[in-house]
């Protein structure tokens, strides 16, 4: 889908299901992302969770991150910094837990 030019949202959770702990799953999810974007890479990408956020930006190997905004109270715009060419320069939101407007997501795709 990402190689289409498609939106693609990865939800690690269902209603109901017994699950990983909180660590773990933000351990597997910045895993997946870093195998997914060295195959796929793209240029705008959002990360919601804190520990997911910050294990996330490591998994795809930024070195830096440059401040460019605050898209909603406690949810920060950055611009990443990477050898790689592919993902040097890639927008990057980070949002902790329970932050942002119900249409954030939206809001950081347009």
């Amino acid at each position: 889908m990402l190689g289409e030019g498609r939106d693609v949202l990865l939800v690690t959770e269902r209603p109901g299901a017994a699950g990983p702990t909180p660590g773990a799953a933000a351990e597997a999810t910045a895993a997946l992302l870093g195998r997914v974007l060295r195959r796929q890479p793209v240029r705008r990408l959002g990360i919601a969770g804190g520990d997911t956020s910050s294990l996330g930006a490591r998994a795809i190997d930024l070195w830096g991150l440059s401040y460019g905004g605050v898209i909603a109270p406690g949810v920060a715009w950055c611009r990443g910094h990477s050898d790689d060419p592919a993902l040097d320069g890639i927008e990057v939101m980070l949002k902790g837990g329970q932050m942002g407007p119900p249409d954030l997501l939206e809001s950081f795709r347009a």
